[in-house]
């Protein structure tokens, strides 16, 4: 390793993510020397965008040299470790465990090489790593490597970037030219052929084409070869499969009732057994291992899964790709200053990548849910980066954390519009968090904020204000709970087809007319409650009977508790409202963080308006204010943003569907609470008295300049 950036290209499943740290290892970079300048020993960092890709990757790799995990290799994420100190020497963890490592040790002293695998995802993390990363190389140009690593990525972009490593007032010592800067090495994957076939007509629900082609595939291919399934979203993957199973135990009672009315045959016959799995970021580490089990010669899998099976998993046996050709991605629309999740078009190389799923151990093939015109004309080349489409807060928090004073002048390989960074500032100094002339971190509220986020692994500032919040609320322990809730996508879940029951259940069970969010509380005390009494076995089947998130509810808990234990070295209040269940010391806490996120009732009756700008937003109908007042409140908080075509998946309300589905897409809303509205001029009066959006906007800019 000559060179002090090495930029790794490869196909899915070329051994980048396996091979290459344990080639390192074996070549003797991983054993301390003494002139080296950590003192913890060397050892290697591989970060992963996903919890999944970072656990299953440690114990392929401890399987492979026959390790065991937690030993001389393990892996971090959040809430959970598994590695030894002074012996461990690969790690593999997710992006922001490698922030925090950095918020520790700026110069990362603990790591002779890092390794930033899947860099062509483009996270927002990812990108605050290559910066981050380049600024240390320059302070350890001696005794740091970086290897950057991806299947499909802008190979010119990356080595120009780092190109500027070599500069001579960078490099002090004689022999540094003999180091260079980057370098570049492709690795040639075994790929087998893959056959691609496109849709003639475009297909009107993906979903459902998706269901007819996979058994399409199942009855007329031999057994022998998987399936792998594209689909946007959790909810998505647990509809289908739901669908999948449905559909197979419906064909399989039609193929005995046919063969019931045939003449006997001397061979067996019966219909082939399909298993379905679901694979998503939030799925128990238990289901995820379940996706590596091979199933008999008899019996074809197929696994439904997110864009997490592009490249951060690589499951064997695969041999027919479904393709949706849709991701979801995160969108900011800086007029509104609102972040949604958006159904897109999935890129040319993304296509590429769910394509090449197929041919990684015989010929493949392919289904793309799409035209082949789509396909050239439509869809973009790449993903656009994160850093370009989301909201900025929480990183421009984050970077003022490790020292980084002006978010525009980060060294970004592609610099975020500055209507985003301006907005990012502006909500900061709303939040208390930057002062308003320096545009630094403010004393010590700030740092408290920043703490608490960094510590809770939030990714948005207002939650970590709404914590903050509750210590002058009285209510630290019901905030906490609230906030560790919207660390899980689902909390209440429902059979496929019953969600209306669900939906009632829920209601009856843990309902309040306040909204969603003290409805999840109630149901996260009676969780506690019943856990105090139920062995782990009862407490599973009173979560499954009252539809709750049995995993989900063990992970808030545990979130939770570290959030107490945060607030006690901290110093601060870990206590409960007074008196016990009274809710608006909980909703003031809410909205000292999301003050922003407010909403008035229109004179119709049938939608909300943002304070500022009049933005439309709806109700989306999983919310308990939605089917249980008989007026809705004039006034809400709400959480989660979505557009309508998202919103209306996986619901059974057909007036929904139907008028989302008029001109435009509307943006509709869950996580939603009733508030009053002075509230907002007594919490957050800075916000709400403070000129003209344009003001707002320029003001900001002139902090982050």
């Amino acid at each position: 390793m000559s060179k002090r950036v090495l930029i790794i290209t490869g196909e899915t499943g070329s051994g980048k993510s396996t091979q290459l740290p344990q080639y390192v290892y074996e070549a003797g970079w991983l054993i301390a020397k003494p002139t080296q300048i950590s003192p913890n020993g060397a050892t290697m960092a591989v970060t992963q965008p996903r919890r999944v890709a970072a656990l299953t990757l440690a114990a392929r790799v401890a399987e492979e040299k026959n390790w065991q995990l937690g030993q001389h290799v393990g892996y971090s994420i959040r809430f959970e470790e598994c590695r030894t100190p002074q012996v461990t020497v690969i790690s593999y963890m997710t992006e922001g465990m490698l922030v925090q490592e950095l918020l520790r040790d700026p110069l990362l002293r603990r790591f002779r090489v890092v390794m930033l695998d899947e860099v062509h995802e483009r996270s927002l993390q990812t990108d605050i790593l290559l910066g981050l990363m380049k600024k240390v190389l320059r302070k350890r140009p001696y005794d740091l490597r970086l290897i950057v690593s991806s299947a499909t990525v802008e190979v010119k972009r990356f080595m120009d970037y780092f190109s500027d490593l070599c500069k001579p007032d960078l490099d002090k010592r004689p022999d540094s030219r003999s180091l260079g800067s980057v370098a570049h090495l492709n690795v040639e994957g075994r790929q087998y052929p893959v056959h691609v076939f496109y849709s003639i007509d475009p297909v009107p629900c993906y979903l459902k084409a998706s269901k007819d082609v996979v058994f399409n595939i199942h009855e007329s291919r031999p057994l022998g070869g998987d399936i792998l399934v594209f689909v946007t979203g959790q909810n998505e993957v647990i509809q289908l499969v739901g669908e999948l199973v449905d559909e197979y135990r419906a064909r399989k009672e039609r193929f005995l009732q046919s063969k019931a009315t045939e003449k006997p045959s001397k061979q067996p016959v019966s219909y082939p057994p399909l298993r379905c799995l679901p694979l998503h970021g939030s799925l128990p580490q238990s289901d995820q291992l379940r996706i590596f089990d091979r199933p008999t010669r008899s019996c074809r899998k197929v696994v439904v899964a997110t864009n997490i099976a592009e490249t951060s998993v690589t499951l064997p046996g695969i041999s027919y790709v479904v393709d949706c050709g849709f991701a979801r991605l995160k969108a900011y629309n800086p007029t509104t200053g609102l972040e949604a999740l958006v159904t897109v078009p999935t890129s040319q190389a993304s296509a590429r990548q769910r394509a090449g799923r197929a041919g990684r151990t015989r010929t493949g093939e392919t289904f793309r849910l799409y035209t082949e015109e789509v396909y050239h004309s439509l869809l973009p080349r790449f993903t656009p980066p994160e850093s370009l489409r989301t909201d900025l807060s929480g990183a421009l928090l984050r970077l003022k954390t490790l020292g980084v004073d002006r978010l525009a002048r980060f060294d970004w390989l592609d610099p975020p519009p500055p209507s985003h960074v301006g907005q990012a500032a502006e909500r900061l100094v709303a939040l208390g968090a930057l002062d308003p002339d320096t545009g630094r971190l403010t004393v010590p509220r700030g740092l408290k904020l920043a703490e608490v986020s960094t510590a809770c692994g939030l990714d948005q500032p207002s939650a970590a204000a709404a914590l903050l919040g509750s210590c002058e609320e009285g209510c630290s322990q019901e905030i906490a709970a609230i906030v560790s809730l919207m660390q899980i996508q689902r909390l209440f879940v429902s059979a496929q087809g019953q969600r209306r029951h669900g939906d009632r259940l829920r209601r009856q069970l843990f309902g309040c007319r306040q909204g969603d969010h003290l409805t999840e509380l109630n149901a996260f005390t009676a969780y506690e409650k019943q856990a105090q009494t139920c062995s782990p076995s009862e407490l599973r089947n009173w979560c499954r009977d009252a539809g709750l998130n049995f995993r989900g509810l063990v992970h808030a808990v545990t979130l939770r508790d570290r959030i107490g234990v945060m607030f006690r070295r901290l110093k601060l209040p870990w206590v409960k409202a007074e008196p016990e269940g009274n809710p608006e010391p909980v909703l003031r806490a809410l909205v000292r963080g999301y003050f922003h996120q407010v909403a008035r009732l229109a004179p119709s009756g049938s939608h909300y308006l943002t304070v500022r700008g009049d933005h439309q937003l709806r109700l989306h109908p999983n919310c308990v204010l939605y089917s249980s007042c008989a007026k809705w409140p004039a006034w809400i908080l709400f959480t989660n943003v979505f557009l309508a075509t998202d919103a209306a998946a996986g619901t059974e309300d057909s007036s929904w569907r139907i008028s989302s589905s008029g001109d435009g897409l509307p943006t509709c809303v869950s996580g939603v609470s009733a508030i009053q509205p002075d509230w907002l001029l007594e919490l957050a009066p800075h916000y709400y008295h403070f000129g003209t959006d344009r003001e707002h906007l320029e003001r900001a800019l002139r902090v982050s300049a």
